[in-house]
């Protein structure tokens, strides 16, 4: 089997060279391949990979900017924005807004959990440990760890008893360990402790490590 150099390989196809067992110069972060070379002996690449661009004159893929989810051209002209923005008439991302989880422009179509639309085409917050709401008052489901209550004919989230429980224990637990460690010193038999000049032995304390006299 005749096997072909790279240097060869710059005149025919990339896919013939690949099939002689000659290993392709690849362009670092490039999608997707062409069948012929550049200069440099690298495969010529066609499209890079998401969140980077290809340069018009330089066969290369460089980062698009922090705010573009895909970019063209130019690290900071945008074709794509990342969840929670739109892309402007001038191909940068601006945000959709506060509790905006999707938007057209600058109208919200679709809010963050927490969050209900307003006729401004805006997300406004629902009350207090609600997870889904169409007003400011009222809730119809409540974020994990709280329930549903009635109150003045208004229905709103509270802490679960579950959660008020769990939150006692760990309280008690807490409380309990505090506590133990206090009545063992009081009754004097602490466990010894060490610094690097001061140890603790039966409530009787002593300089670099020495039991003193007393």
């Amino acid at each position: 089997m005749r096997i072909f150099t790279l240097s060869v390989c710059v005149l025919l196809l990339a896919s013939y060279c690949q099939a002689q067992g000659v290993v392709m110069k690849v362009v670092p972060n490039c999608q997707t391949h062409s069948n012929s070379f550049d200069s440099q002996g690298f495969l010529i690449c066609v499209t890079c990979k998401t969140g980077y661009y290809k340069s018009s004159n330089l066969n290369s893929c460089y980062t698009c900017s922090s705010s573009c989810l895909t970019c063209s051209g130019s690290s900071v002209t945008c074709t794509s924005c990342p969840t929670g923005n739109y892309l402007s008439l001038t191909s940068s991302c601006l945000s959709c807004g506060m509790g905006c989880a999707s938007c057209s422009s600058s109208v919200c179509t679709t809010c963050k959990e927490g969050f209900f639309k307003v006729a401004s085409g805006s997300c406004s917050a629902c009350i207090s440990g609600c997870a889904v709401c169409t007003s400011s008052v009222g809730c119809s489901t409540c974020m994990s760890g709280n329930d549903l209550k009635v109150e003045n004919g208004v229905t709103i989230c509270k802490i679960s008893t579950a959660s008020i429980v769990v939150l006692i224990i760990v309280v008690l637990i807490i409380l309990a360990a505090i506590g133990g460690s206090i009545f063992c010193c009081v009754m004097g038999i602490c466990k010894a402790t060490s610094s690097p000049s001061h140890v603790v032995y039966d409530n009787q304390s002593s300089f670099h490590g020495q039991v003193p006299s007393f």
